[in-house]
């Protein structure tokens, strides 16, 4: 029986649009007058403002004319820059210091207001206060974050974040911006101690502190995020100062670059350790300059400086993206560092076609360099460009049909096993799907509960059956081996005990 959603009572209209995102919720609100009221009630519940008109025009309408909405406040997303006086001499725009400052006085009463604020993400947040200094007691005096994302630290995040009285569990330091805007340092109090953090991104960790003193200042993280970049002066890491073993007994999952871990020294283990950055078997290019573009641009290191870091966090689970291009040198040994590793996810980048039937060849050397490992699920990630994907209707799902260069990569999957695939190898897969922002179909980082199984047309699951030269592989059902991939990766896996394909639970959604 159909329904007109106009007559539905008031409850029922409550219960729909909870489930509706902020900008859905606001598009409604625009439909009819009897919905008007409730639509935009779920609008205000999460804000995301990019502009400082916008952000002063909210802030005044929340003030003055909903105020008694302000406790629904939820979420508060404000990208926009803000610039310090000193900066705005050097940088064209139509913001001056008055607006900044208006803006930033309305802004520090809102969020005085907003007692039941969960996510607060704040770009150019240290200039944000430095215009409205109360607005540090204000977002201090918030008990209820769950969720922080700063841009931009200095004396008064530092001052924030050490009198802050909420106990989030995720928190975020980014940098600046686009606009190259002056940085101060985070300055942690000796005496914080915020066990409540479990996820810990650090994205400007050279206007941080180091390893020990963020384990210290978050006893409880368990999922850690450090992107550091290399300076142009002798390409020295800029704080390499975590010389000394690190006790970080929570830390389960690490993601990072080579160069964020080349200095720090875990007393603990991880299950899981995501090397962020191509790895190679030498520098980009013999060129001093062409070596330090492309350890700053690209992010491209040796394997040999990711061996130690390997070796150090004894993942059980590693992921890393390789450069098919250069040789294998010292590859080996960077598998066999952790003694623990069970799970590995490796991502080449193909942005031509020739480059795609290289990568063929590629993989009967790189699953030699496998063979005295320990690996029990490999994944092997080929991200192509968007247009050089599967046409519609054609997919992994047969080789019948399949691009000839794709099928001969297929073809050399299938024919690697019982040549020279680790003998504990039981499951394989391939994805030539196309290149995003990112390599993966899956946020490594994020615990496998409640992460969405993305199957693409482009993804191809095998099982490993037999023993020795005998073996073969048998087509598995895709959703069975993005759980299984799911279990090893999670911390639910205990890697000492023998896998048992069915004990494997369904952790994603």
């Amino acid at each position: 029986m159909q329904t007109n959603m106009l007559t539905l009572n008031e409850d029922v209209l409550i219960t729909l649009v909870s489930y509706l995102d902020s900008q859905s919720a606001r598009q409604l609100s625009y439909t009819a007058r009897s919905i008007h009221l409730i639509a935009k009630h779920r609008a205000l519940q999460s804000v995301t403002l990019h502009s400082i008109e916008r952000t002063t025009k909210f802030c005044t309408y929340m003030l003055g004319d909903m105020p008694h909405r302000l406790p629904a406040l939820h979420e508060l997303k404000v990208h926009c820059i803000v610039l310090s006086a000193h900066e705005l001499v050097t940088h064209t725009t139509d913001d001056t210091e008055e607006s900044y400052a208006a803006a930033a006085t309305l802004l520090s009463e809102l969020l005085r207001r907003a007692k039941n604020l969960r996510v607060l993400v704040m770009d150019s947040a240290q200039a944000w206060m430095a215009y409205e200094p109360q607005m540090v007691d204000a977002m201090a005096s918030i008990q209820t974050l769950q969720e922080i994302d700063l841009a931009l630290v200095g004396s008064y995040t530092s001052e924030f974040i050490n009198k802050m009285r909420s106990a989030p569990r995720k928190l975020t330091f980014r940098r600046s911006g686009p606009l190259k805007q002056g940085r101060g340092r985070l300055q942690l109090d000796p005496q914080l101690r915020l066990p409540s953090v479990e996820s810990l991104s650090v994205y400007d960790p050279d206007n941080l502190p180091g390893a020990p003193d963020l384990a210290r200042a978050f006893p409880g993280a368990k999922r850690v995020d450090l992107r550091r970049t290399r300076s142009f002066k002798g390409l020295r890491p800029l704080l390499s100062t975590d010389t000394d073993a690190v006790p970080w007994p929570t830390l389960e999952r690490v993601r990072g670059s080579v160069i964020s871990f080349e200095r720090w020294k875990s007393a603990n283990t991880v299950h899981l350790l995501q090397l962020v950055g191509q790895l190679s078997s030498t520098e980009a290019s013999s060129s001093w300059r062409g070596r330090a573009l492309a350890g700053i641009l690209r992010g491209r290191v040796t394997y040999s400086s990711a061996i130690p870091i390997v070796s150090n966090f004894q993942p059980v689970a590693l992921i890393l993206e390789l450069d098919v291009t250069a040789g294998l040198e010292n590859l080996a040994e960077l598998i066999r560092g952790s003694a623990r590793l069970q799970y590995l996810a490796v991502a080449v980048a193909s942005d031509d076609k020739d480059r795609l039937d290289h990568v063929a060849s590629w993989w009967g050397a790189f699953c030699s360099v496998l063979t005295d490992s320990s690996v029990l699920c490999l994944e092997f990630r080929v991200a192509c460009r968007q247009n050089m994907s599967f046409p519609p209707g054609r997919s992994l799902s047969g080789n019948a049909g399949l691009i000839p260069y794709q099928e001969t990569l297929v073809r050399a999957v299938e024919a690697s096993v019982g040549k020279s695939t680790p003998s504990t190898l039981r499951y394989l897969s391939l994805d030539c799907s196309p290149m995003g922002n990112s390599p993966w179909r899956y946020d490594y980082l994020a615990p496998e509960e409640g992460q969405e199984v993305k199957t693409p047309p482009d993804l191809r699951w095998w099982s490993v059956e037999g023993e020795g030269t005998a073996r073969t592989t048998r087509v598995l059902d895709v959703g069975q081996g993005e759980r299984i991939a799911a279990y090893l990766r999670s911390v639910q896996y205990d890697y000492s005990k023998p896998f048992n394909e069915r004990d494997v639970p369904d952790l994603c959604r």
